[in-house]
């Protein structure tokens, strides 16, 4: 889709990141990998901030998301295409 990005590497590139959150991938019975459309903008103490819908998810928000992170400014839920997380 226009406007994505997808990162990726070997198997074991790809389950050493999803260990590091505490993810795991799920294979169905024919091998393939279910996916989970839902991700995180994660802050530097490595808690996440917000949690974003996939296929809802606007780019350039997100991308003001990170920016504000970054910066040490608050960042806050967006309408529904984003929610505060809490664990």
């Amino acid at each position: 889709m226009k406007g994505w990005l997808f990162l990726t590497g070997t198997p074991k590139q790809i389950d050493d990141v999803m260990a590091r959150f505490k993810l795991f991938r799920q294979r169905e019975a024919n091998g393939t990998v279910e996916h989970v459309l839902e991700f995180f903008l994660v802050g530097g103490n490595g808690h996440a901030l917000l949690q974003y819908m996939g296929e809802k998810a606007n780019p350039q928000q997100v991308a003001n998301d990170i920016e504000q992170a970054a910066s040490g400014r608050t960042v806050t839920a967006n309408g529904g295409l984003s929610v505060p997380v809490s664990f």
